[in-house]
């Protein structure tokens, strides 16, 4: 087992790190089998990538972002698989709040497109290997699955609730 990883590193931020041509390196030097991947998006708002358009990619996780990062990914599937090794791809980990949660969905959408690309290649679902496997990851997601099981909760959001909760029985108590 061999792990290679740059924290701030990306698939568009060669100047860090230039994973592609890495890539060669490792692969003809370990001779793998299998080869994990895990990229979640790191990038920068200096050192832009240039896209295929010869226009800069802005750091905002949009449409241009995910079809170059996209295209990244399967060139560094390509370079890895070059001597035969199967190569698997991580979905993202859970990322925090509504914004991570967009980046999330995003970066899942676009290694689902690669997949589609490159039939060969593994999807391991990061929310359950690293977020738990009951899918449950951040204190928003329990309360919405209390909120789907337990009836005192039904019809309730995390937002409801605030800072100082919100009686869903009377029971005479004062805490």
């Amino acid at each position: 087992t061999r792990v290679e990883a740059v924290n701030g590193s990306g698939l568009l931020t060669p100047k860090i790190v230039d994973w592609n041509g890495r890539a060669r390196e490792l692969i003809d030097r370990y001779q793998p089998k299998v080869v994990v991947v895990l990229f979640v998006g790191n990038y920068t708002d200096k050192d832009l990538w240039t896209g295929s358009d010869g226009q800069p990619v802005p750091n905002d996780y949009g449409p241009a972002f995910h079809r170059e990062w996209g295209g990244q990914a399967e060139k560094l599937t390509k370079e890895l698989s070059a001597r035969g090794a199967q190569i698997d791809w991580v979905l993202p980990p859970p990322l925090a709040g509504e914004e991570g949660q967009r980046r999330q969905a995003g970066m899942t959408a676009t290694y689902t497109a690669l997949q589609q690309r490159v039939p060969g290649i593994a999807l391991i679902d990061g929310v359950k290997a690293l977020g738990g496997g009951n899918g449950i990851c951040s204190a928003m997601d329990l309360f919405k699955q209390l909120a789907a099981e337990v009836p005192e909760f039904k019809g309730l959001s995390w937002g409801q609730i605030g800072d100082l909760g919100l009686p869903l029985i009377e029971t005479g108590e004062t805490i």
